[in-house]
């Protein structure tokens, strides 16, 4: 994450987070290491949201430039 960047986090009761963030990407931690298990690039703009979907196996996030983008959780793989 950039220096001044603005960063949301969204923690479940699991070592995984997912973090949403100003410098256009969304990025998967281990909780437990702090290390970075995925970076989730694409969108045009800041991601202003990211969370897990209930199954935990894809990721949706939202950003400023207007899109939605699913991901899966365990290659970090744009769906759509």
């Amino acid at each position: 994450v950039g220096d001044g960047a603005v960063v949301s986090l969204v923690a479940l009761p699991s070592p995984k987070v997912v973090t949403s963030s100003s410098d256009l990407t969304a990025k998967v931690w281990d909780s437990t290491t702090g290390e970075c298990l995925r970076t989730l690039e694409g969108h045009g703009d800041s991601v202003r949201a990211a969370c897990f979907c209930p199954d935990r196996t894809r990721i949706l996030t939202a950003s400023r430039d207007g899109t939605a983008r699913l991901w899966c959780a365990d290659t970090g793989t744009c769906m759509r």
